[in-house]
């Protein structure tokens, strides 16, 4: 039999050896182990490594594994409908009733420092 993936939403985060990116790994994944030519983690499955470049993805359940970035270009694309969700959100709330669009640049700004917390 074959079978189709749900649409769920995952967060991740790409990684990579530059200090910034480093650091915003250890924010998303704080027990994530750092090593000189990979990343580690231990997953429900036991430990996995990653090089530089794979994905680490936050699962549905909060389970954190890795991800090859050829795998994850053909299973994942961007929740664009998220960053209008958010938008049309703001735009119901005290900030005022512009149409939604005109909150796009305050939600891009906001999904990045979400990315930095």
């Amino acid at each position: 039999m074959k079978f189709r993936k749900k649409p769920v939403v995952i967060e991740a985060i790409q990684t990579a050896g530059d200090k910034e990116s480093i650091a915003a790994l250890i924010r998303f994944f704080p027990q994530l182990r750092v090593y000189p030519a990979h990343f580690g983690i231990k997953t429900l499955e036991g430990a996995m490594e990653s090089s530089t470049g794979d994905w680490l993805i936050k699962g549905i359940k909060g389970e954190f594994y890795f991800c090859k970035p050829d795998i994850f270009e053909e299973t994942y694309e961007e929740d664009a409908l998220a960053r209008e969700r958010l938008a049309r959100a703001l735009a119901k709330t005290s900030f005022g009733p512009n149409a939604a669009g005109s909150y796009l640049p305050m939600v891009d700004t906001l999904l990045r420092k979400m990315e930095e917390v």
